[in-house]
């Protein structure tokens, strides 16, 4: 059998890694283009953020801060009532906001809402990256936010205010409740080189990585069995790294992105929601890289095998 050379290990060894470079960015592109990006891949993702319970309780959370937070409910409460009064019908309400909100947003009417929503904030995602302009991203929920408001004035906590006063609880203090907010301007203005840099690379890299692993098979002449067993090993640690950035990376840009603890297990959610494809791809390529092992690690043994009943025969 031929031995290797230390040139030829170093040249397998360069090509391998940067095949394994290549399939890892071109797996994280392919994923930004595929799920994120893509039109119809965010169609087919958006629904499961809102079917999952973490997801819907951030929103209706978010929901019910706005509404108490930019209207009179409060200020109201307080001119109508004694003060320990208002401070326990507030709490009241907020509570019953809380299950409405839990209630409205399971109803079909609400994903209808929430998927338009979320194709809106998507057109407008990629209007930003593609023309350079400046915006922040947000989901426009004002329908359920109406909804929620017509159910609360219906609620018994409601009813304990006098019928006359009871429609101004959730009047209007000067600003309108916010949009759900999912990307900042300034978010978006800081990914969009290196996003509009994956997008463009993600057929490029995934080619190199193919032609770099099969340069490294060539390149290895009597020893390609072994080389194929290092392309599979690489597929495989390829498929690892995806999956430990999805579990490690996702928390620490949660923490990062989101300063308030209530939305926080509610964004970790809808991320890990939204990088299915990531952690499909990895697995993938693990299955394919132990594939390539022992398809190697098979051609490995026959080779050994004929070359030792070879040289029986030629002693």
């Amino acid at each position: 059998m031929a031995v290797l050379s230390p040139g030829g290990r170093g040249l397998g060894a360069l090509l391998l890694v940067l095949g394994l470079l290549c399939s890892l960015v071109g797996s994280v592109g392919w994923w930004l283009n595929h799920e994120i990006l893509s039109p119809s891949g965010w169609r087919s993702t958006s629904p499961a953020l809102l079917a999952d319970g973490d997801v819907r309780g951030a929103v209706g959370r978010f929901a019910v801060d706005e509404l108490f937070g930019k209207t009179d409910v409060e200020k109201t409460l307080d001119s109508l009532l004694p003060t320990p009064t208002a401070g326990r019908l507030l709490s009241q309400l907020r509570a019953r906001g809380l299950d409405l909100a839990g209630e409205i947003l399971t109803s079909p009417r609400a994903r209808a809402v929430w998927e338009t929503a979320n194709a809106q904030a998507h057109h407008e995602l990629l209007s930003i990256l593609d023309h350079g302009r400046s915006g922040n991203v947000a989901l426009d929920l004002t329908p359920l936010l109406r909804e929620l408001t017509r159910e609360l004035l219906d609620s018994v906590p409601a009813s304990l205010v006098p019928t006359a006063e009871r429609h101004q609880l959730f009047g209007l203090s000067g600003s309108h409740p916010d949009n759900l907010p999912i990307f900042s301007a300034r978010q978006v203005r800081q990914a969009r080189p290196a996003v509009q840099t994956l997008r463009g690379l993600t057929l490029a890299l995934g080619t190199a990585a193919v032609a770099l692993f099969c340069a490294a098979i060539l390149a290895a002449r009597e020893w390609r069995a072994r080389a194929l067993v290092g392309v599979g090993a690489c597929l495989i640690a390829a498929g690892a790294l995806l999956f430990l950035t999805r579990e490690l990376l996702v928390p620490v840009l949660v923490h990062g992105l989101v300063h308030n603890n209530t939305f926080r297990s509610g964004v970790q959610a809808a991320w890990l929601i939204s990088t299915t494809e990531l952690r499909t791809t990895g697995m993938w390529l693990s299955i394919l890289g132990v594939a390539a092992v022992l398809l190697g690690a098979t051609a490995s043994r026959v080779s050994r095998s004929t070359y030792s009943a070879h040289k029986g025969g030629v002693a």
